[in-house]
């Protein structure tokens, strides 16, 4: 059974913000470039001026790469895709299941992943649940997924009825 994983009105505003800012960075540097190439501008300049803007070109590209597309559950297993991996939880691995509330989540800091570009994804780290991995594109919907191992993690599908397909 395959679930959506819409983007929410923030993580639209978010993104759209911050691909506008790289997209104009990204012609400021280009022009750049070519005026400081036919000025005749040091090598160092002009490699330094490169090298940013494949910086911030692979860093748009690894986040939407990173990004969560949906969820699937089969029989064994709950499945989170995304343009360029896909990530399993077996179903017998799961201890517990539970919807948070945004309450259960304010405080949390983001350790490691995005905060809103392409969605909300990577390591994250709050007061009441500690550690976990966050696979989101929304800010509600958030279901904390236990596993026996005790390692945590959330997902925010557009339908909590997945709830059911993972018991």
């Amino acid at each position: 059974m395959n679930f959506k994983a819409s983007f929410d009105l923030q993580t639209q505003l978010t993104t759209v913000f911050c691909l506008a800012v790289i997209i104009l960075s990204l012609a400021i540097l280009g022009r750049k470039i070519f005026v400081y190439y036919k000025l005749g501008n040091s090598f160092w300049t002009l490699s330094l001026l490169f090298f940013l803007s494949i910086f911030l070109l692979v860093a748009s590209i690894c986040a939407y790469g990173f990004s969560v597309s949906r969820y699937e559950v089969d029989n064994d297993s709950l499945k989170i895709l995304g343009p360029f991996y896909k990530k399993e939880f077996k179903k017998g691995e799961i201890s517990s299941i539970e919807v948070l509330q945004n309450e259960q989540l304010k405080g949390a800091v983001r350790t490691l992943g995005s905060g809103g570009l392409f969605g909300y994804w990577g390591k994250f780290r709050s007061p009441l649940l500690g550690n976990f991995v966050l696979y989101g594109t929304q800010d509600k919907n958030h279901i904390l997924i236990t596993l026996k191992n005790g390692k945590k993690i959330v997902i925010t599908p557009d339908n909590t009825g997945i709830i059911s397909y993972l018991k």
